[in-house]
Formats: C-alpha cells, sequence, structure tokens
C-alpha cells in the first residue's frame, strides 16, 4: 500500500528538500536555492531544536553550507556525498 505522506529521517529529509531547492533553481522555478532555517522547517515539518541539529551535523559533514546571510545549501560539489549518505541512511 502506498502512502501520501512520506516520513523520512530529519537529515534526509532537510537534504531532500535541500536538493528539490536546487532543482527548482536549475529549471528556473524558484529564483534562488538557498533556504533559511524557517523556511526548511516550514517545507519540511522538521521542529526548531532538531532542524538546528540535524543542519549542524551535516555542516560538520560538509553535506550543506551556508550563505553569509544565514541560508542554507547543499553545493554541487557535495552532490555525490549527499547522495551516497541518502541510500545509506535511508534504511
Amino acid at each position: 500500500m502506498c502512502s501520501s505522506d512520506l516520513e523520512f529521517k530529519p537529515k534526509i529529509g532537510i537534504l531532500l528538500y535541500l536538493l528539490s531547492n536546487k532543482i527548482f533553481h536549475i529549471k528556473g522555478i524558484k529564483d534562488e536555492e538557498f533556504e533559511k532555517p524557517k523556511d526548511i522547517e516550514s517545507g519540511t515539518g522538521i521542529v526548531g531544536g532538531t532542524l538546528r541539529r540535524c543542519v549542524s551535523e551535516l555542516l560538520k559533514k560538509e553535506k550543506l553550507l551556508h550563505s553569509k546571510d544565514g541560508k542554507y545549501y547543499i553545493p554541487n560539489h557535495s552532490l555525490r556525498k549527499v547522495e551516497k549518505f541518502i541510500i545509506e541512511n535511508d534504511k
């Protein structure tokens, strides 16, 4: 049976959300791929404390970067790391 509500581990949810932003930006649907923590929280449903902890860990593992104005994104050079992380941790 298929569910319309997909459940992901928080780090994977954050990465998938930011990957979708990258795609929307490349396709011209969004002006930029960077996202504020508040927007990531509302887009993923991951609450603030969990979001901050996960983003901090992803930054340390070089899966994410943040811009000068505090927005987060997945840099192109991290795409393979992110792919491997999602595959290995979505079990």
